[in-house]
Order: C-alpha cells, then sequence, then structure tokens
C-alpha cells in the first residue's frame, strides 16, 4: 500500500514526545526499517529546532517569527543547516556578550525582558 503525501505540522514537545514514542515501541517492531528511518530524521531535526529556539530566545530578530519546514527528501540539508546555526549562535552569543559590556545597563534585564522591550518599541514606531 502506497500512503498518500500529507504534510503534518509538530511543534518541538512533539516531536520529543514522538522521538520518545518511538524508541519505546521499535524495540518490539521486528526490523522496522521505516521507523529506523523516521526516528533518525528526528535525531537530526530535534538539534536543529533547538538552536532555531535558542536564537529566538535570545533575541536574534531574524528568528523571531521563523519556522521550519523540512520534509523526509529534504532532510539531508540539516546538518549542513546545523553547522550554520551553531555558527550563527556564537556569533550571536559574541554580539550580545558585547553589548552587554558596551552598555552595562543592558546587564539589569534578561533576553526575554529586552525581547519584550524591543517589541514594544517596535510598536511604538509602528504607530507614529
Amino acid at each position: 500500500a502506497q500512503l498518500a503525501n500529507t504534510e503534518s505540522v509538530y511543534n518541538l514537545d512533539e516531536l520529543r514526545e514522538m522521538q520518545s514514542n518511538i524508541v519505546l515501541i521499535t524495540p518490539f517492531m521486528h526490523e522496522d526499517k521505516d521507523s529506523a528511518i523516521f526516528l533518525a530524521h528526528l535525531q537530526d531535526i530535534i538539534p536543529l529546532a533547538n538552536l532555531v529556539l535558542q536564537l529566538h530566545c535570545s533575541g536574534n530578530a531574524f528568528f523571531l517569527d521563523r519556522t521550519l519546514q523540512y520534509t523526509c527528501h529534504s532532510i539531508y540539508t540539516v546538518t549542513e543547516d546545523i553547522s550554520f546555526l551553531r555558527k550563527l549562535c556564537h556569533e550571536w552569543s559574541e554580539e550580545v556578550l558585547q553589548a552587554r559590556k558596551d552598555n552595562y545597563y543592558l546587564n539589569y534585564f534578561t533576553n526575554s525582558h529586552i525581547l519584550t522591550i524591543r517589541t514594544g518599541l517596535e510598536g511604538i514606531y509602528k504607530q507614529t
């Protein structure tokens, strides 16, 4: 039987839950290659999603409204994407540290607070 092309959207918690379920079920399935392949895909996607989430939470403007979309056919680009995002994450962390050194008052706020302030100011500027 051939499966229909379907698209599903999952958040990071759902992906982790799916990964846990597959790990629990797989030993009871005899030589299920599809589960092994799907699990391998999940193990590639989850670190990528963690990096995007880290960049989002640290206030990187490019990742504030970003979503990831991968299909089983495009999964092989994940390794390159992870490498790129790790480098970007490192560079962003260095930039944030330098900004905190240059502007000591930023140290009174968490990244989440600064992001909230930034979003609020953006709304004010749009109104004027």
